[in-house]
């Protein structure tokens, strides 16, 4: 595996739909433990080519080095790998309001064999700090799909602007609107529940997400199963 560094994005949610009453959930709540998504890039097999077989997250409270990678804690949600160039993301939740938090990961390819360690992406209260800093336009497929009890999506901005995002069945009614705001430049997600736009659980079957970033339109499909 070549040892490209994985480029690490840490970013607090300002966005989430959560429950029934889509309340937002602001990142410096005091009552909440702290939501952050973590965005990268997925690397190869080899270098740009294939897919890796697993990730290693790391977090801390402290600067993460080489030295010390195995010894921060170890995110157990880490999600699949997908092919190279691949937008991929993770949300940790139950973190610290108003705390410093350092994020590092690791890369396995078919042999076994670790990449070296990525940047160490620093979320600091509302400061984010992201490897060269350049954010590309993006909205992620969901995770996971199929989905039981809720669907993520992770996105970036390049600049400030209107993030429009809705849910559909295959009619084409709209189910729930997700979110209808300006928001600030940078990496963000949202979480929806499942429900739609009076609370009420949806039934099993294919549902279709349109998104709108500023200028730009994404649609994006996911499986609800029960």
């Amino acid at each position: 595996m070549s040892a490209r560094r994985l480029g690490l994005v840490a970013a607090a949610i300002t966005g989430i739909v959560l429950g029934t009453s889509g309340v937002a959930l602001a990142a410096t709540s005091s009552t909440q433990g702290v939501p952050i998504a973590l965005l990268w890039t997925s690397p190869g097999d080899d270098g740009d080519e294939g897919r890796a077989t697993d990730y290693d997250i790391r977090y801390s409270r402290y600067p993460i080095t080489d030295k010390n990678f195995n010894l921060a804690y170890r995110y157990r949600g880490a999600p699949t790998p997908q092919v190279a160039g691949s937008l991929q993301f993770c949300i940790i939740s139950g973190l610290l309001p108003n705390t410093d938090y350092y994020f590092a990961m690791k890369s396995a390819d078919e042999a076994g064999n670790w990449s070296g360690m990525s940047n160490v992406a620093v979320h600091t209260g509302e400061l984010l700090a992201a490897g060269d800093g350049h954010v590309r336009l993006m909205f992620s497929s969901p995770f996971p799909n199929p989905a039981r009890a809720a669907a993520s999506f992770a996105y970036a901005l390049p600049a400030q602007g209107r993030v429009s995002v809705e849910a559909f069945d295959v009619g084409g009614r709209k189910v729930r609107t997700l979110a209808s705001e300006e928001r600030p430049a940078g990496p963000g997600a949202i979480v929806w529940d499942l429900t739609d736009d009076a609370g009420r659980p949806l039934q099993a079957g294919l549902y279709l997400v349109s998104a709108r970033l500023g200028e730009a339109s994404f649609l994006r499909r996911v499986m609800v199963v029960r």
